[in-house]
């Protein structure tokens, strides 16, 4: 995924700005490569963030069977339209979207759909990059998450892994 200026900008000011030894190595001797391979490694610690695209096969996957059978005929109804809606318009759910991750939330809120329920908000997040936790939103404030766990996962503005071209576009300062 191409970088916008304002991302390019955003990730100029992260290299620059990072103390990491090894990182601060490779922005002295300007090894772009380098730079890309230590963002698009996992960060560390973790810090969790909501998953932009979650396919609907994901989704269909972690519906445990029973419980499409014991919740309302309602519930199930719902189930299988917001599938339709989607299979129209993409075909996945957007776990850094509250909409999507509600409306599955309710239609497995019954005690008869708990491993469902529990399925699918495990699908929402995974553990980010080094260059995906730069554009985070959180900051472990009222009201927002921090990234601190699955529990606290955090929305980001970029998803995805970068390259030496990314790294050479920010202009980041070389040799500092």
């Amino acid at each position: 995924m191409a970088m916008t200026a304002a991302q390019l900008a955003m990730f100029k000011a992260a290299i620059d700005a990072e103390t990491d030894g090894e990182l601060v190595g490779y922005r002295v001797s300007g090894a772009d490569n380098s730079i890309a391979e230590w963002y698009s490694a996992n960060a560390s610690p973790d810090y969790w963030i909501l998953r932009d695209d979650v396919p609907s096969q994901e989704i269909a996957n972690a519906i445990n069977l029973q419980n499409m059978a014991d919740i309302t005929t309602a519930d199930s109804g719902r189930a299988v339209q917001f599938f339709q809606i989607r299979a129209v318009n993409g075909g996945g759910f957007h776990g850094s979207n509250a909409s999507d991750r509600t409306a599955w939330d309710d239609v497995f809120s019954s005690a008869a759909g708990d491993e469902s329920q529990q399925a699918i908000a495990a699908l929402w997040q995974r553990t980010a990059t080094n260059v995906e936790r730069v554009f985070a939103s959180g900051a472990g404030g009222a009201g927002t998450s921090d990234g601190s766990s699955s529990a606290n996962a955090d929305i980001t503005t970029f998803q995805g892994s970068v390259s030496s071209a990314d790294v050479a576009a920010s202009n980041y300062t070389h040799g500092v």
